[in-house]
């Protein structure tokens, strides 16, 4: 479902030297402002950004 998205951004990436495509969360169906709140794809979201280094 997000290949296009994913595939597009990572033609984006390799335009920058340091760049590097880290990894994804999918959380797609939140259609409405603070729906995604309390969400684990929002904590994992979190949790894989403070993983990088």
């Amino acid at each position: 479902m997000d290949e296009g998205a994913c595939k597009g951004l990572q033609g984006w990436i390799d335009c920058f030297e340091k760049a590097r495509f880290a990894g994804k969360v999918f959380a797609g169906g939140y259609d409405k402002p603070k729906s995604i709140e309390g969400s684990e794809k929002l904590k994992e979201a979190y949790e894989m950004g403070k993983a990088i280094e």
